[in-house]
């Protein structure tokens, strides 16, 4: 029994040291990570993961965690036992505080820290406002979401075709990012350039962006909160989004929208689509066709067993996007290319043999020379026939994650530009609003009237409606937002 005792708190020890590592390694790392993107990658399938880049992640934390122990371990079994006389009064103890000989005490010890442990960690990851928020009802989206199925939407007699390019982890920080010596660079030239030139919604009177909503900050949240208006505070019962019939099915998205009207659609991607759920929600919501890495490989476009970083770089990427926008644009039906970039993904970012090292971080490297590809692709799309009759939306996904980055620029917004929109705008300037009003306003660059100029809980930028945030601020909405609602489970079912 008494071995026992031990071996229990043994492990009680090191899941305790594992959680403390593991949240402050999340926090230097990462920043501001939240239980809701946990819970997320927790409940969906994890094929198509990069598992070489999660373990460059997690080695650091996980081999601190295991020296710590061995650490704990071996000062527990030889600390020493201090024997102190004063005033005539023998004191005696161990000088290592958890050592003792009881092992029944031992494993209560491991128990208290444990629990400290788990309230350092929901602390931290802001778990116990999750479960709040979780208990909490709120009627927000029975107040502001706007069903597209209820409202009209009229597409203009020559239909648009549409370019929307999800830039992995671009913010408008980087057009002023702080080198070691203090200078100040841009990292970004040419979106920089291209936001200028065209419409770039901003929160400022000159180049800005827009706020990343809650529940939005990965990826796939990020793809539905600017195609379908909504965030993905998924409903925590047990089942995970890939046990569900449809991805989202009580949710109208652009995909269903402008597959109604007789668009062909193409997701084109660089990494396995099942990874984040991301295959059921493109194929389930616009029946778009997957150009991803196994169709790469299945048309003998990469080899079968050729991998880089999380699949095939942006290299690559973009000239299968040239392809494929020659292909679609000799169909008579108006196409919609959506294509998401890799290259600058958390933790470093991947550069390849074409990109310049002009700095010494890895990952400003990675961010410059994608600009740079950006450029190329957007100058060779203006030479194309189609593009007259073209809008290109240009967009960060969500902010970066990798938290040592951006340390010094508290202003953190994502990157957006309309390029060849088919309306203009004068009101695009020192407005607040999240990467949700993208849906209606997308619609809107295309010719596409909509009726109320609201989808979902977007507003069309493009119009003089107030976004939710202005209207309610910007805490309240977020507070509001990040609560359950009896209507937002409905999407789910």
């Amino acid at each position: 029994m008494k071995n026992k005792h031990y071996t229990l708190g043994n492990i009680c020890f090191f899941i305790s040291f594992f959680l403390f590592f593991f949240v402050i390694w999340l926090d230097v790392v990462l920043g501001n990570v939240y239980i809701d993107k946990l819970i997320f990658h927790l409940l969906v399938s994890q094929e198509g993961t990069n598992y070489e880049i999660i373990l460059q992640f997690l080695k650091p934390f996980c081999i601190a965690t295991i020296f710590f122990f061995i650490f704990f371990i071996q000062i527990f079994k030889k600390s020493p036992f201090i024997t102190i006389n004063l005033l005539k009064k023998q004191f005696s103890f161990f000088l290592f505080p958890f050592r003792t000989k009881n092992s029944k005490t031992y494993l209560k010890l491991s128990v208290v820290v444990f629990t400290i442990a788990i309230l350092f960690m929901m602390i931290k990851l802001q778990g116990f406002q999750y479960l709040k928020n979780q208990i909490t009802i709120s009627t927000f989206y029975e107040e502001h979401y706007v069903n597209p199925n209820d409202v009209k939407i009229t597409f203009p007699d020559k239909k648009r075709n549409l370019i929307y390019i999800f830039l992995e982890s671009m913010e408008t920080g980087y057009s002023s990012y702080k080198l070691e010596n203090n200078q100040v660079v841009n990292l970004i030239p040419n979106l920089t350039n291209l936001a200028n030139a065209n419409i770039n919604i901003s929160n400022n009177s000159n180049f800005g962006g827009g706020r990343q909503a809650p529940a939005t900050g990965w990826t796939i949240a990020a793809i539905v909160a600017q195609t379908a208006g909504i965030n993905l505070n998924i409903p925590i019962d047990g089942n995970s989004l890939n046990n569900y019939n449809i991805f989202i099915p009580g949710v109208t998205t652009i995909g269903d929208i402008l597959q109604k009207e007789g668009y062909n659609q193409v997701f084109l991607l660089g990494s396995d689509s099942d990874f984040g759920g991301r295959k059921n929600y493109f194929t389930q919501h616009g029946n778009y066709k997957l150009y991803d890495l196994n169709y790469a490989k299945e048309i003998n476009k990469i080899d079968k067993d050729y991998h880089v970083y999380w699949g095939y770089e942006d290299q690559k990427l973009f000239t299968y996007a040239q392809e494929e926008l020659l292909r679609l644009s000799q169909k008579s039906e108006p196409f919609n290319l959506t294509i998401l970039t890799v290259d600058t993904h958390f933790y470093d970012g991947y550069v390849d043999n074409e990109c310049e090292l002009k700095f010494e971080v890895d990952y400003a490297n990675a961010i410059n020379c994608s600009d740079k590809k950006i450029g190329i692709f957007i100058d060779w799309v203006k030479q194309q026939s189609f593009y007259e009759n073209t809008t290109i939306i240009l967009t960060g996904d969500h902010l970066t994650t990798n938290n040592n980055f951006l340390k010094e620029n508290s202003d953190r917004l994502v990157y957006n530009t309309i390029i060849n929109s088919a309306k203009t705008a004068n009101n695009i300037k020192n407005r607040e609003f999240t990467i949700l009003d993208m849906f209606p306003t997308t619609l809107a660059s295309m010719g596409v009237n909509i009726e109320g100029n609201k989808l979902g809980l977007g507003t069309n930028l493009l119009s003089e409606e107030k976004t939710l945030i202005e209207s309610l601020g910007v805490d309240l909405f977020e507070r509001e937002l990040s609560k359950k609602s009896k209507l937002y489970r409905t999407f789910f079912y």
